[in-house]
């Protein structure tokens, strides 16, 4: 689930490198769909992909750039993720507890059984052993 998120913002990541490396512009205008623009080229072809990342390179961006991006733009529902999981751990955990402290009593149980009909069996034998 982590990777296909962070793969879900693989997009999102390129179009905010490109506004780093080309200055930010006002929303709505030519330079913003501009940006959309060379996204789109950015997946389209091998050739787009390249053209892209060769002006990140140029401005100084290392080639996984847009990885590191993508991570840090999916950090926040990652963190989410993390805090249900050790949540669920949490869970999981008192319920094995409380599944060994039941089963350690009943353990308990079954061993004074055992000694009581271990020590009676021997009474009984001394008794007979006794009695002959």
């Amino acid at each position: 689930m982590r990777s296909a998120i962070i793969s879900h913002m693989r997009p999102e990541a390129v179009v905010s490198l490109i506004r780093l490396a080309d200055g930010e512009t006002e929303p709505g205008s030519i330079g913003s769909f501009e940006i959309y623009d060379r996204r789109k080229e950015y997946f389209a072809t091998k050739e787009g992909k390249n053209k892209v990342e060769a002006r990140f390179t140029r401005v100084g961006y290392t080639p996984d750039a847009i990885d590191i991006e993508a991570f840090q733009l999916a950090l926040p529902s990652l963190t989410s993720i993390d805090r249900q999981i050790n949540a669920a751990q949490k869970q999981l955990m008192a319920f094995l507890k409380e599944i060994d402290r039941r089963d350690a009593k009943r353990a308990e149980e079954l061993r004074k059984a055992a000694l009581g009909a271990v020590s009676r069996v021997r009474s009984e034998a001394i008794g007979k052993h006794e009695a002959n």
